[in-house]
């Protein structure tokens, strides 16, 4: 009987951790004494993604530096949180199989986790620029009431430079807005990895989905 306990508990184990390392990577969780998941912490932690440019670069728009960028295409796997802009990188770069990762979108909105997306295609892409009179009143130091109005947030798309030099683009279009990703001014992206510890029970109204692990 204790066996047969034992089992179903490692069994939740399992799914547990199947479920935290699909949302989240880098969680420093470990099962069964394995540490592959913290090994992928450290790994964003303490290595420069760097074969990147953004999505519009990969349309032709080399010298383009917008306020946010996205994109969307054939996703791969669940979004992932807490991983940073670096760590987000990372795991792309990391992904190769049986789906090879070749893009990348990184949001964030101020006071709130990041979310990263990765793509094995891309089709259409979007930039976020502030307009020029705008730009002119952030310049002279005037209040911006657009900008008040708005959520401070984050929007990063990038592709592998190694897979542009072979010829990757993407299909669709390339749609160039004269309005800010949210509100205008100083906001970046999360760059590291954000730590988070692993419930031992999961309740939904009241009831527990999962028990307790001993």
């Amino acid at each position: 009987m204790l066996s047969r306990q034992r089992r179903e508990s490692a069994h939740q184990r399992k799914e547990v951790y199947d479920f935290v390392v699909a949302a989240y990577p880098a969680n420093p969780y470990e099962y069964d004494g394995q540490a592959q998941v913290a090994m992928a912490k450290k790994l964003a932690t303490d290595y420069q993604a760097q074969d990147y440019r953004l999505a519009s670069y990969a349309m032709g728009e080399k010298t383009l530096e917008p306020q946010g960028s996205s994109c969307s295409g054939d996703a791969v796997g669940m979004p992932m949180v807490g991983l940073g802009l670096n760590g987000c990188g990372v795991v792309c770069e990391q992904t190769l199989y049986p789906t090879k990762c070749v893009a990348f979108a990184h949001y964030q909105v101020d006071g709130s986790d990041d979310l990263c997306f990765m793509f094995s295609d891309v089709t259409d892409v979007e930039t976020f620029e502030e307009p020029a009179g705008l730009l002119q009143k952030s310049n002279l130091r005037k209040d911006v009431k657009q900008a008040d109005k708005s959520t401070k947030a984050s929007a990063v798309c990038k592709v592998k430079m190694s897979e542009i030099t072979t010829g990757f683009k993407p299909k669709g279009e390339l749609k160039m807005n004269k309005r800010c990703f949210g509100a205008c001014g100083s906001f970046s992206a999360r760059e590291g990895v954000e730590e988070y510890s692993v419930p031992d029970a999961v309740e939904v109204q009241g009831k527990a989905v999962i028990e307790k692990i001993a």
